[in-house]
């Protein structure tokens, strides 16, 4: 990143002293700008909010590398059937039984017709065979039960994909892109946090200052009402004069509360920027930096380093791995699966404890969806590119505005001593002239408005011509510069 190039160029105000315009108190914290930006990074809400943002997406992030690995289940299954599944086997037994029927009868005929025979022991063997295999198929249980009307089991599932199309790898680039995005949008927020902390930083700084000039307005009008009493008390001026020096006093007394109420609604403004309940005192000066580099270099500075630029760079990768993802989805999906199972009950010896294999999942036609979301995504990635064109050229407008506008404070600074100048010196005269009577009290209080209006103006040139630095700091994408030694 790219550093903004800017040296102090002339010292405008000073730090108004704490005594004046703020309750120096033990809670009051004493910070200078790069103090107030740190306890803003820290505190601010819209500042938290925005990294908050960044790291649901790194987190989403961890989440879609996930897909690359297997997934592990355990499922629980326990139903109940209308009854119970059978197997009826009693026509083959009773087929069994009548063979072996007739094979012993058959034997024992063999016997009676040749009874030397029944003492041979195959005589013996073929009859013990067939009556013994006629026991047994009459206490066979011909009807087998393969599954009861309550079962249930336990099992360990395992799915592992091994090639997807592309899928999960555009997820993944689809997610750092995303968390790419959002740190943008947070640097975005923040810049945009410390511009307005610049404002109300230097705005408290310029109300301070303000108030002091409208007390050493007040405290002269003061002085010339006090002189203006004693003339007409020695008939040196008329009622009328005497009257128009306690207006113009009045008028100044005035100026000056209003003044010191725009401190404290400044002063809450800040606390508010940076959440925060104790009052705060500046204690950096504010002052007029030059800038050393020409206005095509903050442009070019800008195109590198404002955040604006690095979300519309990310929505385009984004759009490019959703156009992949489509795409995708006409290849196959294949994917190692598993299970095995830990606990049954009531399940048939007939199922396997465990299985292996591999799986392929294919669509052959969605209704022309993937075509219709590939085309969309091409849209979406070209509305990117098309704000992208007219985000530089706004961008580029907003710079050369806010450098035009240090230039012309600066300008009117300088102008502004000279009439600084003469103003002082035309109240110093003016005021001689009365009390020699030569000057109206008319001509006294308006060269101590012309006074107290130069000094106001010299001090809104320099508070205007920072916060034009900060919006370009903004710009550029350099905020957390700013106050930095």
């Amino acid at each position: 990143m790219k550093k903004l190039a800017v040296y102090v160029w002339m010292l405008a105000v000073g730090v108004v002293p704490a005594q004046l315009y703020a309750q120096d108190s033990a809670d009051t914290l004493k910070l200078n700008l790069q103090q107030s930006i740190e306890v803003l990074l820290k505190q601010n809400p819209a500042v938290a909010a925005a990294n908050q943002a960044y790291q649901q997406k790194e987190y989403e992030l961890k989440a879609a590398h996930g897909l690359y690995m297997p997934q592990v289940g355990v499922n629980a299954t326990f139903g109940i059937t209308s009854k119970p599944v059978t197997l009826d086997l009693s026509p083959i037994g009773e087929a069994l039984g009548g063979l072996y029927q007739l094979s012993a009868g058959q034997t024992q005929l063999i016997g009676a017709l040749n009874p030397a025979i029944t003492e041979t022991p195959q005589y013996q063997q073929l009859l013990l065979g067939a009556q013994q295999g006629l026991a047994a198929v009459s206490n066979a249980e011909w009807e087998k039960v393969l599954l009861e009307d309550k079962l249930g089991k336990v099992s360990a599932d395992l799915k592992w994909p091994i090639f997807t199309g592309g899928k999960i790898m555009a997820a993944n680039k689809a997610a750092k892109a995303s968390a790419n995005e959002m740190s943008e949008r947070a640097r975005m927020v923040t810049n945009s946090e410390i511009t307005t902390l610049v404002q109300r930083y230097y705005g408290l700084q310029l109300f301070m200052e303000v108030a002091k000039v409208r007390k050493t307005v007040l405290e002269g009008m003061h002085k010339h009402l006090e002189n203006a009493r004693k003339m007409e008390a020695n008939g040196m001026i008329s009622e009328a004069e005497r009257l128009h020096a306690e207006v113009a006093y009045a008028q100044a007394d005035k100026e000056y509360k209003k003044a010191v109420k725009d401190v404290d609604l400044m002063q809450t403004a800040l606390k508010s920027t940076l959440n925060i309940t104790s009052p705060v005192l500046p204690t950096s000066s504010m002052s007029i930096v030059k800038a050393v580099m020409p206005l095509d270099s903050y442009i070019e500075m800008a195109r590198q380093n404002n955040p604006v630029f690095g979300q519309l760079e990310q929505k385009k990768l984004m759009a490019n791995q959703a156009i992949t993802k489509e795409r995708s989805a006409y290849l196959p999906d294949i994917a190692v699966m598993g299970s095995y199972d830990i606990y049954r009950y009531n399940m048939s010896d007939l199922t396997p404890d465990w299985y292996v294999g591999v799986g392929l999942k294919m669509n052959i036609f969605d209704g022309l969806a993937k075509h219709n979301k590939i085309q969309a995504a091409k849209i979406q990635r070209k509305q990117v590119e098309t704000a992208e064109e007219k985000i530089a050229l706004d961008i580029t407008t907003g710079i050369t505005k806010v450098y035009q506008q240090m230039e012309q404070a600066v300008e009117q600074y300088q102008s502004g001593e000279v009439s600084l100048k003469f103003a002082l010196e035309y109240l110093r005269i003016r005021e001689k002239g009365f009390s020699e009577g030569f000057a109206t009290s008319t001509d006294v209080v308006d060269a101590n408005m012309n006074l107290s209006k130069v000094r106001v103006e010299q001090l809104k040139s320099v508070y205007e011509y920072n916060v034009a630095l900060a919006a370009l700091m903004e710009l550029t994408g350099t905020s957390q510069q700013i106050g930095a030694e």
